[in-house]
């Protein structure tokens, strides 16, 4: 899933982009309106836009209206420290899902996502006997829990996040490992380790693209 992250506060950005890819998504952040706006007339397969209000070259709410001319449906949260009624009246009439004022803890915009996206089942059975929750981030195999390490958990969590989607190798690394660059055998170490523990055929590998889990 491909977010577009619209926000000129350089910390905000940050943190909002970082949490989100470790989350499994995948994001492009800029600061400016005329910005984003080259990147969606070069590639229009964004899924979720992060809106500013108040931006260096415009407001976000007219931003906004773009986007609507350019997608069908887009799914759009703004964000800001303008918490006035009127501010985010017009956000709701111009078409945005949600709003959050600043400042905000980070976990609530994830848990807005999943909540636009239909994501937030608690338990999710990834074949007879092994199930997945989510709240908890635990893995139980014929009712017992499995311990899995920080970066098996990790992965395992990015993949439910993107269920039935493929993660590319990349998403995946700059999830798990949080940016820095793991070794070239590291990501394939770790899969194998959790396929080891949950068992095969239910992360797939997508040659030359990435992994999946589907439930089909």
């Amino acid at each position: 899933m491909k977010i577009l992250l619209l926000e000129d506060e350089p910390g905000i950005s940050m943190a909002i982009e970082r949490y989100l890819k470790k989350q499994g998504f995948e994001v492009r952040a800029f600061s400016r309106i005329m910005e984003a706006l080259e990147a969606i007339d070069e590639n229009r397969d964004f899924n979720l836009f992060i809106v500013d209000v108040m931006l260096p070259d415009g407001n976000g709410i007219a931003f906004l209206e773009t986007i609507k001319t350019l997608f069908f449906s887009p799914k759009i949260i703004m964000i800001s420290a303008d918490s006035r009624i009127q501010t985010i009246e017009k956000a709701f009439f111009g078409g945005c899902e949600d709003y959050l004022k600043k400042p905000f803890d980070i976990q609530e915009l994830g848990l807005k996502i999943n909540k636009i996206f239909g994501r937030l089942t608690q338990e999710i059975s990834l074949k007879e006997g092994v199930v997945y929750e989510r709240v908890k981030r635990a893995l139980y195999i014929q009712g017992e829990e499995c311990h899995l390490s920080r970066k098996e958990m990790m992965l395992l969590d990015i993949l439910i996040q993107n269920l039935g989607r493929v993660v590319t190798k990349e998403v995946l690394e700059d999830g798990i490992w949080e940016g820095n660059m793991p070794s070239d055998d590291a990501l394939r170490t770790t899969i194998k380790r959790l396929r080891q523990k949950i068992g095969e055929g239910i992360i797939r590998n997508v040659t030359g693209v990435g992994y999946q889990i589907s439930l089909d």
